[in-house]
């Protein structure tokens, strides 16, 4: 059995998964294959089940997270591995989340408080990789993000 990583690095916009994404391609992270998502132009922004305000109130309830009214959002904490760090920023269209821009360290036990926010796991959520330029499944995001830096 595979133990889980310490800790989630990333740099992505989290959007909700429409079902019209299928895989489609993938891309090399250092020794893993991850398979990338396709998705119409039209639903790479559809907007969440979840309010913008809804969203930011469940984020900043989170201990050590600080947000603001604009959407940007602030969260640390510490570990036996020492401390980390989140950054983001809310986006929203008619008051729903449309997608948010997560950058920085979590352990995975945090990073799912954070998705929860956003009304996961109910709530189907996918990543784009800013760096890579596309989007993957919330599974292959996790192994992504979850292998040691180079």
């Amino acid at each position: 059995m595979r133990s889980s990583p310490a800790r989630y690095e990333f740099d992505i916009r989290l959007h909700r998964r429409p079902a019209t994404a299928v895989t489609s391609g993938s891309l090399s992270s250092g020794s893993a294959l991850l398979a990338t998502l396709q998705v119409p132009t039209g639903q790479q922004a559809e907007p969440m089940a979840v309010s913008f305000e809804r969203a930011l109130d469940e984020i900043a309830s989170l201990p050590g997270c600080y947000g603001e009214p604009d959407g940007s959002i602030l969260w640390t904490g510490q570990d036996e591995a020492g401390r980390w760090q989140v950054d983001g920023n809310l986006f929203d269209r008619g008051g729903q989340v449309v997608f948010a821009t997560l950058s920085g360290s979590c352990p995975p036990v945090e990073f799912d408080r954070l998705l929860a926010c956003f009304g996961w796991p109910e709530e189907p959520l996918m990543m784009e990789l800013v760096r890579a330029a596309v989007f993957v499944s919330e599974a292959d995001f996790r192994q992504h993000a979850g292998r040691p830096s180079s």
